[in-house]
């Protein structure tokens, strides 16, 4: 299971986007979390119910730190982004590569290369975010259970959901060790 999660992980690597993290700023924990594997075999069967939504659709999740889990978060909260605050990774982690359910409590670790880390808490609804610098290119870990896994390699940005869409590059959700 291991080899498989960390297997997958560099192929989430390979997509550029940053796999896991964020800490919530505004209402949520110090701690947003992110992290997980890939599972190629279940795109067909992925849950990719929250991967078009933008605010203001219906059955989106509203607003706040539990809207739009599955999206991508980075679509609006960057400069220019509108009302939304800036963000530099942000994501949702899900139970397995389907996305199934939320995942709730895990620990991600982002390590820049300036040797910065991030500790974050994934939320209620698997969403994970922060607006704290992250000096490219940077490694991740995600705990969740007494189990950890590191993604096998760096991220150069933070856009976890760009990839890790049903179709993504990644080819199934973000999820737990």
């Amino acid at each position: 299971m291991r080899l498989f999660v960390l297997g997958a992980m560099l192929c989430l690597g390979a997509c550029g986007e940053g796999s896991f993290g964020g800490e919530s700023d505004e209402g949520g924990s110090d701690e947003g979390g992110g992290g997980g594997g890939t599972d190629t075999s279940v795109t067909g069967a992925c849950d990719a119910v929250h991967e078009l939504c933008a605010p203001g659709v219906a059955g989106c999740g509203g607003e706040g730190a539990s809207m739009l889990p599955g999206s991508d978060c980075l679509a609006c909260h960057k400069s220019g982004g509108g009302e939304a605050p800036k963000w530099t990774a942000g994501g949702t982690l899900y139970t397995d590569a389907v996305g199934s359910a939320p995942s709730a409590n895990a620990k991600v670790v982002i390590t820049d290369n300036k040797g910065h880390k991030i500790t974050m808490t994934s939320n209620g609804a698997g969403n994970f975010y922060t607006t704290q610098a992250i000096s490219f290119p940077a490694n991740v870990e995600v705990t969740k259970g007494g189990n950890t896994v590191s993604m096998g390699s760096e991220l150069s940005s933070g856009g976890c959901n760009a990839c890790h869409a049903c179709g993504g590059d990644a080819g199934a959700k973000l999820y737990e060790p």
